[in-house]
């Protein structure tokens, strides 16, 4: 409940505070640590008026963590008063601030709160938060809910020592999560109050008391799906390979249980996760990559397709078409395998009539048997051939290897897609000097061998890290020190030799990850 009203409120005025932590409201946001969830809240900030209201007072005045209204005075936005110690309160007091909304069903009773703080702290990284719990029974909060569902936009008041800090509007993008957390709430409740034993009901103060307990998991930094959303890597779809690591993540959480923790732990918008699901969706559909039962049932509900096997009938081609693409296709053969076997599979489940002949195959290039031995080729001398010529003896297995190592001594900008799409059919001994030679097309083959880094060749991934790191591009170095603590194979000890390689460069990025 509210204070009451005092009859007058005394002036207050806003002190200057600084802190290491925050940065003024004109700079742009933080940085934020790799692998997090990017700020998708606004900051305005909005004037501290030389006399508080009465409610702000009363507010100002007590002991309550924080008080919420729901009233129009700020154009509609939901008021909400926080109280923060002296070291938040000045970390608080200035820079862009981001909100999390979360439901924590308790053994006692469903406990809706928003946090407030920091963008690095409701991200683990420090402790410049307040969290105000909201009552599903109580009238107030329920009006803020319901406003805070049409419109995500908080007035908020920030109060240390009796002192009101600042005053700033924060509007994200969390209508969609409203509504869902608060139907989970109410079928947590109406599951309590069925399962009850009649000795103690539902109890608002007994659960936001366990909220309270020191030690508790307030943002679900310990929830074992915290690791395995990556919101930067569904963005990443510019190769097979990244698609096909952005359609895991994707299916992963499409599964019910684990999109419910997305909203109510994570605080994740839905409203983004729905528009991310269906950019990886759609571009899975045009690489061909087969995307399991569950995205495929949202392909043709965002209408990617008609149908299932209005779907899959566009996959084939669409994947025939890619494996042509050296650019898009990073695929090895036993992923690209493994995906023409996945839409063989579908077809048949629909009941699907395929023509065999249409089944990608190599290249006519590629010797078959005839019922005679074939006559030893003589090797080709690709020195002094122009580079488009080069870069068609990349198609025959038997001088691909020759060619690819001329086109890199050449440095010519044209080859670097053709040989590293090559590289993905040598063998190990042949691709690491590949990629070592690649080098010597200096800095603009850095962006194909960062793409390299997703294949699902441990020996590639190494091989590309380590002519990074003698490139020592800034964002190349970036993308191998992020390869790095994610790998999870052996070959991270030859990462970090790669990392080495670098130099001091390298040391802040790692420092900062």
């Amino acid at each position: 409940t509210l204070a009451p009203r005092p009859a007058t409120a005394p002036p207050v005025a806003r002190p200057v505070v600084a802190d290491e932590e925050s940065t003024d409201a004109g700079q742009p946001p933080p940085e934020m640590p790799s692998g997090t969830d990017p700020l998708t809240t606004s900051t305005t900030e909005l004037e501290v008026p030389a006399v508080l209201d009465g409610w702000l007072a009363a507010f100002a005045g007590g002991n309550a963590v924080a008080a919420i209204a729901a009233d129009d005075r700020d154009g509609g936005a939901v008021r909400l008063a926080l109280r923060a110690t002296p070291a938040s309160g000045a970390a608080l007091a200035r820079g862009p601030l981001d909100v999390r909304l979360q439901l924590h069903r308790q053994p006692a009773y469903p406990v809706i709160t928003l946090s407030v703080g920091t963008p690095l702290s409701l991200r683990g990284a420090g402790a410049h938060r307040v969290t105000a719990a909201l009552d599903l029974a109580a009238d107030v909060d329920r009006r803020a809910l319901g406003m805070l569902g049409k419109r995500f936009a908080i007035a908020i008041d920030l109060v240390a020592e009796g002192v009101c800090l600042r005053r700033a509007l924060i509007v994200a993008p969390l209508e969609e999560n409203v509504a869902y957390v608060v139907r989970a709430a109410q079928d947590h409740l109406r599951t309590l109050t069925a399962e009850g034993d009649g000795t103690t009901g539902p109890s608002f103060a007994r659960a936001r008391a366990q909220l309270a307990e020191p030690g508790h998991d307030v943002l679900g930094g310990d929830h074992p799906e915290a690791g395995e959303f990556r919101d930067d890597k569904l963005g990443q779809l510019a190769t097979a390979n990244q698609v096909r690591r952005a359609l895991a993540i994707a299916r992963r959480f499409t599964r019910p249980s684990r999109e419910d923790y997305l909203v109510t732990v994570r605080g994740y918008p839905l409203a983004r996760w729905h528009e991310r699901r269906r950019a990886v969706v759609a571009r899975a559909a045009a690489c061909g990559l087969w995307m399991g039962s569950d995205l495929a049932q949202v392909a043709v509900s965002e209408g990617v397709a008609r149908s299932r096997k209005d779907l899959v009938t566009r996959l084939e081609p669409a994947f025939a078409a890619m494996l042509g693409d050296a650019v898009v296709n990073d695929l090895d053969s036993d992923a690209a395998e493994d995906n023409r076997k996945a839409l063989a599979e579908e077809a048949r489940s629909l009941g699907l009539d395929r023509d065999d002949a249409a089944r990608t195959v190599a290249s006519a290039s590629e010797p078959v048997a005839s019922g005679m031995i074939e006559q030893e080729v003589p090797a080709i001398d690709p020195r002094g051939r122009p580079v488009d010529e080069l870069i068609g003896m990349l198609d025959d297995r038997r001088h691909r290897f020759a060619a690819a190592l001329e086109l890199c001594e050449r440095g010519d900008p044209r080859g670097i897609r053709p040989v590293l799409h090559t590289v993905r059919r040598l063998g190990r001994t042949e691709a690491v000097r590949v990629l070592g030679a690649m080098v010597k097309f200096g800095d603009a083959a850095a962006p194909a061998l960062t793409a390299g880094l997703g294949s699902s060749k441990a020996f590639l991934r190494h091989g590309c890290a380590l002519a990074l790191g003698m490139l020592r591009t800034e964002a190349g170095t970036e993308a191998v020190i992020d390869l790095l603590l994610s790998e999870p194979t052996e070959i991270w000890r030859e990462l970090a030799r790669a990392v080495g390689q670098v130099g001091p460069a390298a040391l802040m990025p790692l420092a900062a990850r």
